[in-house]
């Protein structure tokens, strides 16, 4: 079957591998036809989320998919839009997350009430510290962890902040606590 000139096109080579216990992300390797790539991610066949359109540059893309839940099965479905407008639709990759570390203490909880059906995520600081961890964690609707991040001392403040990164204020190593700042996929951006 022959494709016009103006869809993008996309090789086979789609490979996702895992960053962070549930943070993966999505490299492709696009034709110069294709401009950008969003990915679409479902769960038991029903959209979940997705991530952003990221521009192709030099052939390929690396796309950062947060807030997946563990031990759980997902499909990326990746949309390639050509300079012209085009739009191609691949299923590229299935996963299962892997589950929570056996390090990671998180204590029983339910989440009793979610003020808005928009609410998809809710933030937490899990505080005081247990076995020696503190935690700031999103989890979502269901009150399953999507995100966290363990500290030393207990967390405080933990927000979503407009340019879309994460701040808590604690410590990780037993100084005086400051505000650290991390992208969804749990990299430190900044302290202040």
């Amino acid at each position: 079957m022959c494709l016009p000139s103006n869809r993008p096109r996309c090789t086979r080579r789609v490979s996702s591998r895992t960053v962070t216990t549930r943070s993966v992300s999505c490299s492709l390797v696009a034709r110069r036809s294709a401009a950008s790539v969003a990915v679409d991610v479902l769960r038991a066949s029903v959209l979940e989320q997705t991530a952003p359109a990221s521009e192709v540059r030099d052939d390929s893309v690396v796309i950062p998919i947060a807030c997946l839940r563990p031990q759980t099965f997902y499909t990326f479905r990746v949309r390639l839009t050509a300079t012209s407008g085009a739009i191609r639709v691949l299923h590229a990759a299935t996963i299962t997350t892997q589950p929570l570390p056996a390090s990671v203490a998180l204590p029983p909880f339910r989440l009793l009430y979610a003020d808005s059906p928009s609410v998809k995520y809710v933030l937490v600081g899990i505080t005081p510290a247990s076995n020696g961890k503190s935690y700031a964690i999103a989890i979502d609707r269901e009150a399953i962890p999507v995100w966290y991040k363990e500290f030393r001392d207990a967390v405080v403040d933990f927000q979503r902040q407009p340019n879309g990164q994460l701040t808590a204020w604690s410590s990780s190593d037993g100084s005086l606590p400051v505000f650290y700042a991390f992208d969804m996929l749990g990299r430190l951006a900044a302290t202040y």
